[in-house]
């Protein structure tokens, strides 16, 4: 017997839903205007889904400055993270925005979703939405259950940072900060 308020075309499976959004966007608007500020995010945007598209993921949506991406495979999720920042940071450096240098927060997840009708449902997107809460500018946070299913190379640029109660009924979610450039002091 079907639960209640489940549909016949949802589909379950497995994908890593990922965040990215362009931190500090209103003082973008407050300083320079919507004109100006509505042009770079547009920019910044167009970066983070190029890309996605080279790791053979897609932008579901944009909603003002966050973009949400799916990744069937966590692998190349990791690493669209990893070249987004590195990408807007190339951008930013070349002088590409003329608000200056944009930053972004990515927060992301790798686990079930649905797909009802247009909506995408499930632990995934909720996981991912509560993990980039807690991203600062320049970080990628994922999920330890995401964590497990990278290589060993990338599973060593994870350094857990926090434990939350998830939203999505897992329990404890052990959240990771994923290492995207060569630091100085590595202990950090």
């Amino acid at each position: 017997m079907m639960p209640s308020g489940a549909n016949l075309d949802e589909t379950i499976q497995r994908v890593a839903i990922l965040y990215a959004d362009v931190s500090g966007s209103t003082r973008l608007y407050e300083k320079f205007g919507d004109q100006v500020a509505r042009s770079d995010i547009h920019l910044c945007l167009k970066i983070l889904s190029d890309v996605a598209a080279r790791w053979d993921g897609s932008v579901l949506k944009t909603i003002g400055d966050e973009g949400m991406c799916q990744f069937a495979n966590p692998v190349k999720a990791a690493m669209a993270a990893t070249e987004m920042q590195q990408d807007l940071a190339d951008a930013s450096a070349a002088g590409k925005f003329q608000t200056g240098t944009l930053r972004i927060k990515i927060g992301w997840h790798y686990g079930p979703v649905a797909f009802r009708h247009s909506d995408l449902v499930g632990e995934a997107p909720v996981t991912a939405q509560q993990i980039i809460k807690l991203a600062k500018a320049g970080e990628i946070l994922t999920s330890g259950q995401t964590v497990a299913a990278l290589s060993p190379e990338l599973r060593a640029s994870c350094d857990l940072v926090e434990h939350i109660d998830s939203e999505a009924g897992l329990g404890r979610v052990d959240v990771h900060r994923m290492q995207w450039e060569e630091s100085e002091d590595v202990t950090t």
